[in-house]
């Protein structure tokens, strides 16, 4: 087993580790990684490692290294669960590595629980593993783009039933990445104005996509003239606390999700109480409760298809083909090389003995 580490101090600086392959335990099933996706998201999970506790998805090598988990396809190799059948394949969460072994639970035709002690500690929705029937495919668009596009739709549906609390106006920082877009898209039909929120480099590329009413920079001086909330992808905090302070009875919500320039934070300083972390999985959950599992996948997929088939048009694919070219691609992701159009897959099987 080969797996690319991170160190936790300094997560541009990583390496490939290998270790040796570990035989199965029974009801284990031995799992060769397909392929995932690399984005601006998995720094976040990186800079969010401790505080979030990204760390503890896949325990890595050595105290000061971590695994940065990714969301990608893989395919059953070996399995001692009588449920669990060689060839199966699956999507879910996996660190950068051709193979994991997971201990499948709570089995359904539509997926499964990995129960390794292990994870026992992360939300069931990072530990659940999608079936994928024989005779569908995710494209590489739509596999690429399912987890980060599902975070921004939960959210989406979260303020729809919240009524967006009041507001009118919505603010994406870092709306040039995969996730705001993603949003921006899901809210394209809903009654708020959408305002891009983006550094000088990336304005030309963001206003091209036509998915908000306006472009800005955080440089630009801003005021709230009208009732907001704000979908903060860039971990700026300082920036949402900035346009707070110019009213704050009109910002009704900071909804804190990423850190694409910087440490993450869950809490504002201006209005905290209104400006908090968002945790997907809570969402998940509730409209699980509400509507059946069943139709939430398929509302979710149908969702993505729709905005992988209108984002396909403007990304450039780069697949990647082995683990050690990591060492320069996660490097370029954390530096903010990598342009907003590039969609960057892994295709680990070329790291495998």
């Amino acid at each position: 087993m080969k797996v690319f580490e991170v160190a936790k101090r300094e997560i541009s600086r990583g390496i490939v580790v290998k270790c040796p392959q570990i035989a199965l335990a029974p009801n284990e099933v031995r799992l060769k990684i397909e392929s995932f996706s690399l984005t601006a998201n998995n720094v976040s999970y990186a800079l969010a490692g401790d505080s979030l506790k990204y760390w503890d998805f896949f325990p890595a090598s050595q105290a000061d290294h971590g695994r940065v988990p990714v969301m990608g396809i893989a395919t059953v190799v070996a399995s001692l669960c009588e449920h669990i059948q060689v060839g199966e394949r699956v999507w879910g969460w996996f660190p950068m590595a051709d193979e994991i072994i997971a201990l499948p639970a709570d089995i359904k035709s539509s997926g499964w629980v990995d129960s390794h002690p292990m994870r026992g500690a992360n939300a069931p929705i990072y530990r659940h593993y999608e079936r994928i029937p024989s005779g569908f495919d995710y494209s590489h668009y739509e596999h690429a783009l399912k987890g980060l596009f599902t975070t921004s739709w939960l959210l989406a549906s979260w303020w729809r039933s919240e009524s967006f609390m009041g507001a009118n106006t919505v603010y994406v920082t870092s709306a040039s990445s995969k996730t705001a877009l993603a949003l921006a898209h899901a809210l394209r039909d809903d009654p708020v104005r959408l305002v891009g929120v983006t550094s000088p480099s990336n304005v030309e590329f963001v206003t091209a996509t036509g998915c908000y009413h306006q472009v800005v920079t955080y440089e630009d001086e801003l005021g709230l003239s009208s009732d907001s909330l704000v979908a903060d992808f860039a971990g700026r905090i300082d920036w949402v606390d900035q346009l707070a302070e110019t009213n704050p009875e009109r910002l009704k919500w900071a909804s804190l999700i990423g850190a694409t320039h910087g440490t993450p934070t869950t809490r504002g300083q201006v209005v905290p109480e209104r400006t908090q972390f968002f945790f997907a999985p809570m969402e998940f959950e509730r409209l699980k409760n509400e509507i059946g599992g069943a139709a939430l996948a398929m509302a979710v997929v149908t969702a993505l298809r729709e905005f992988s088939s209108w984002f396909e048009s403007r990304l450039t694919l780069t697949l990647i083909d082995d683990l050690a070219q990591l060492t320069v691609y996660f490097d370029s992701l954390v530096k903010g090389r990598v342009a907003p159009s590039t969609l960057l897959i892994v295709q680990p099987s070329g790291a495998s003995d």
